[in-house]
């Protein structure tokens, strides 16, 4: 037995002197970034606020309890966001399955075999026989001795796997909602045109009655009333392709849903707040960044491919596994209950790798390469966080200025309805002038609506770009 001992530590000891080949220092993560200051200090578009935290609910501030339950609904029933809940409930499986190797197995071996030995074999006087041969073993006890913590690395990896993957679910979560907001406005917004544009409509058409009045009356030349009839055609094409925009922007938002084309969605014009500046944080650094949930999967798969790099490090070190058994075994199941049927058996089983032909190589560049691509990922994605950030922030500050400048132009627009109104009713002009004005004021309304429309679409990237509170969103 102390032999055996004696033997156990020698391999103990050589194992030790196993290593593995040295790699190149991996690619390194970006530590810090700079957006400009006057993107956030100084844009009358945004108001800082101390918690660094994206805001949770954000679009809570529109004040609009239909675009509040279609963010809800949507939530629940899209089918892609399902299928990212799928794979969560898949890399939590994983992350189960792949810890049971840091437990001891216990099985229980039972097998009975009916067995001819060959007359030429090697069993003795059983030879040219046939027998019944039973081996029941009802306790097999198996542990992987985890010197190297390779089992160790494996699961690490595979927990970093899960992790990256709620990430991606919470990503998917926040441009879902991202795209039910906008959709949402969209179509509130192409619902309002739709009858300003009605309204447009039918003063071209008084305008048109007016002009063919005038002409048959000798008053005005042939060319007005085609001119007018023109203008008239053109605001019934515009008015038709609002018509079929609105009706695309119903079904796109059903299906953001997960309902079908013919689901009627509350929706209710004009209903909602629309705020004058976002709140945002009051220093935008990796720390705000890294709480997008992209960038947070991009973070957990660097932690994945480190810990499989590690795991494949370790597979050049020796495997050591530790088994027991007790049970019978007798030829002819009559004695197979007796005490001299009784049997154990344990020790070790240790496996050193001495030749592979690269393959333990292969793997571990292969993973150092993993380690260096989920680096450069990470690198990019924070980069095009930044960017994006900037780009939205700069838009948010622009599309204030623009809409500022259409509500002036409204307010200008309803004055000269009014001075038009005036005049017609004081006798002092016809009514085109009043008709004319009017078909203004309207375009103006429009024009006011598309912009407030890129206000909140303005208002809803730069919140997403953010990461929309979304960073802890269960799955």
């Amino acid at each position: 037995m102390k032999y055996y001992i004696r033997g156990a530590i020698a391999v103990l000891i050589f194992s030790q002197c196993a290593c593995a080949p040295t790699l190149p220092k991996g690619a390194s993560v970006i530590s810090h970034i700079n957006l400009p200051q006057k993107l956030s200090s100084a844009n009358p578009a945004v108001e800082s606020r101390t918690n660094n935290l994206p805001q949770s609910n954000w679009w809570r501030m529109f004040e609009n309890p239909d675009l509040n339950r279609l963010v809800t609904m949507a939530l629940k029933n899209n089918p892609g966001l399902a299928k990212a809940s799928a794979r969560v409930r898949l890399a939590q499986a994983e992350v189960l399955r792949s810890g049971a190797a840091e437990w001891p197995h216990l099985d229980s071996d039972n097998k009975i075999t009916r067995a001819h030995n060959s007359k030429n074999g090697n069993h003795g006087i059983y030879n040219d026989k046939t027998s019944t041969v039973g081996e029941i073993n009802p306790l097999v006890v198996s542990y992987h001795l985890d010197l190297f913590n390779e089992d160790r690395e494996n699961i690490a990896a595979v927990q970093a796997g899960a992790e990256a993957v709620r990430a991606e679910y919470r990503q998917s979560a926040l441009m879902l909602s991202a795209g039910v907001i906008k959709t949402y406005f969209a179509l509130a917004t192409a619902e309002q045109l739709v009858s300003i544009q009605g309204e447009i409509v039918k003063l071209d058409q008084a305008a048109e009655n007016i002009q063919i009045s005038a002409y048959k009356a000798g008053i005005q030349p042939a060319v007005d009333t085609v001119v007018q009839k023109v203008e008239t055609a053109n605001a019934e094409s515009i008015l038709a392709a609002l018509q079929q925009e609105r009706a695309a922007l119903r079904f796109a938002l059903a299906a953001l849903l997960g309902k079908n084309p013919d689901y009627q969605l509350p929706i209710t014009a004009g209903t909602h707040k629309i705020p004058d500046r976002l709140q945002i944080p009051a220093h935008i650094d990796l720390d705000v960044i890294a709480q997008r949930p992209d960038i947070q999967a991009a973070l957990w798969s660097i932690k994945h491919a480190l810990h499989t790099e590690n795991s494949a490090r370790a597979a050049f070190y020796p495997n050591i596994n530790l088994r027991a058994l007790t049970g019978f075994n007798s030829i002819g199941l009559s004695d197979l209950f007796k005490a001299d049927s009784f049997t154990y058996a344990f020790g070790p089983a240790i496996n050193l790798p001495i030749f592979e032909g690269g393959a333990l190589e292969g793997r571990l560049q292969a993973s150092a390469a993993a380690y260096d691509i989920a680096v450069y990922t990470y690198n990019q994605s924070i980069l095009t966080a930044v960017s994006q950030i900037a780009t939205d922030l700069s838009a948010l500050e622009h599309s204030k200025e623009q809409l500022e400048d259409r509500v002036l132009a409204c307010h200008q627009s309803s004055t000269l309805v009014d001075v038009a109104t005036s005049q017609y009713n004081s006798g002092i002009t016809d009514k085109m002038p009043l008709i004319q004005s009017s078909i203004r004021f309207n375009s103006a309304i429009k024009a006011q609506l598309e912009e407030t429309l890129n206000w909140l679409s303005a208002v809803t990237d730069a919140a997403t770009a953010l990461g929309g509170g979304f960073q802890r969103l269960p799955s």
